[in-house]
């Protein structure tokens, strides 16, 4: 598999999933700061998730660049 298709494929499922992440929020019931602190919590955990999965590809990139020779 070439670089660029194997760097495709990734981007792919980075969409993906960020996608499947963002449609799991709830949506406030009135445009108020305290209707979003209500939902802190879910809030937390989609960027607690989001962190941890983009230090995990960060990690799976550098191991494809070492195994493709590049690094």
């Amino acid at each position: 598999m070439k670089k660029d298709r194997l760097i495709a494929l990734t981007d792919a499922v980075l969409a993906i999933i960020m996608t499947i992440l963002i449609l799991e929020l709830e949506k406030p019931t009135t445009p108020s700061l305290q209707a979003f602190w209500d939902l802190r919590q879910n809030f937390f955990a989609y960027f607690l998730c989001l962190f941890s999965f983009f230090f995990l590809v960060g990690i799976v990139m550098d191991g494809t660049k070492h195994i493709m020779g590049k690094g």
